[in-house]
């Protein structure tokens, strides 16, 4: 993993392979961004946005995404065991074949939210808000 790219210069429309990405300081606004075997250094993006992102084989294994928006999105294969996204907004977005054991979507909103053959074993979905759809299908 020889690309190491500072967070904040993430261009819309692109797609990042094997890329290693420093944290940033601020705000997180990511849109139309496609991951794929990326490894993130940080573990805090509360109150970030993510829209029209996919992330393939990302290890976000115990980070937090609390109170944040995530719209029209796909996990695939990815890492998310203890990940945190209490009081978050989901919108159109699909998880599959991720390892969700201990994630937390205490108090989330969720509208269109998929789990396609994941591992939610242990996770909270306490307090939700579902509009629409919340599915697992295995």
């Amino acid at each position: 993993m020889n690309n190491y790219l500072e967070f904040d210069e993430i261009i819309s429309g692109e797609t990042y392979n094997d890329y290693r990405f420093k944290p940033s300081n601020k705000r997180i606004n990511v849109s139309e961004v496609t991951f794929n075997n990326c490894k993130f250094e940080q573990t805090n993006f509360d109150n970030s946005e993510w829209l029209d992102c996919e992330f393939n084989n990302i290890d976000f294994a115990n980070c937090n995404f609390n109170q944040s928006i995530i719209y029209r999105s796909k996990f695939k294969g990815c890492r998310l065991l203890g990940i945190q996204f209490d009081e978050s907004t989901f919108k159109d977005v699909s998880f599959m074949d991720c390892d969700c054991t201990y994630l937390s979507l205490f108090a989330a909103k969720l509208t269109n939210v998929i789990f396609k053959k994941d591992n939610c074993d242990d996770s909270n979905f306490s307090s939700c808000n579902v509009a629409k759809s919340l599915q697992f299908v295995i």
